[in-house]
């Protein structure tokens, strides 16, 4: 193995935080990647969702994403306990050794893989899921293969989890951006009641609550109707208490 190539690989792989506009081809592309330099025709990454739901992120080689839906559905196979166990798992023979998960097993001998590893995609306390690199040779990996695909692993759970923290700050920004907006007509009009009938900013907050209630809206709309004049107080409400 050229171990430039290697390096600049394993940078791929930290660097998935990056590919926010396109994570599914930037994974098939690590995939391809790592198949090609682990010297094994199929790769599969299965991802844990949020909830611990394994997922197909990109799959590499005839008939692996086959191989890998099968996995998920049936809940069998070396990746699912991979990826439960946060262990490497080894299947040196699918026909000799595959009694583990027979069904599995013999869809990948037919496929043409003899062998596989799988080892768990781990970044602090994130459970990611498993990379399952499939080898048409019985007795996969070799020694060198063995010690770079956990560090291929760990490159790319690294880089998923990043790019996760990322989504979801964006989505805590989008959350508290759409708060700001929503709160702008009601600070907006509790001004306007508390100028118009005489009133502390918090009764004419009440007062604005009281509106809402009454007609059964939201507060935020009621609040824009009496910012852009649409709306007024019932006279009940607005006598002096």
């Amino acid at each position: 193995m050229d171990s430039r190539q290697v390096y600049d690989l394993l940078n791929d792989g930290a660097d998935t935080a990056e590919a926010v506009h396109d994570l599914d081809g930037h994974l098939r592309y690590f995939a391809a990647e790592c198949s090609r330099v682990l010297g094994a025709p199929g790769v599969a990454l299965l991802l844990a969702s949020e909830e611990g739901r394994l997922e197909c992120g990109a799959a590499w080689g005839e008939g692996v994403e086959q191989l890998a839906a099968a996995e998920i559905r049936a809940g069998l196979g070396p990746s699912v306990d991979c990826a439960a166990a946060e262990v490497a798992v080894r299947c040196p023979d699918t026909v000799s050794d595959g009694a583990r998960w027979p069904d599995w097993a013999r869809a990948a001998s037919q496929a043409g893989y003899c062998s596989v590893l799988s080892v768990p995609l781990l970044s602090l306390d994130d459970r990611l899921g498993a990379m399952t690199v499939y080898s048409g040779d019985p007795g996969f990996p070799d020694s060198e293969a063995a010690r770079l695909a956990p560090a291929l692993a760990e490159a790319v759970a690294t880089g998923l989890y990043f790019q996760r923290r990322r989504q979801e700050s964006a989505v805590e920004v989008a959350q508290l951006q759409r708060g700001i907006a929503s709160r702008v007509p009601i600070e907006q009009a509790k001004g306007i009641l508390a100028e118009r009938h005489g009133r502390t900013i918090d009764e004419a907050f009440e007062l604005l609550r009281s509106v809402a209630r009454r007609r059964g809206l939201r507060l935020h709309d009621v609040a824009r109707a009496i910012v852009d004049g649409v709306a007024e107080v019932p006279k009940d409400l607005a006598r002096p208490r």
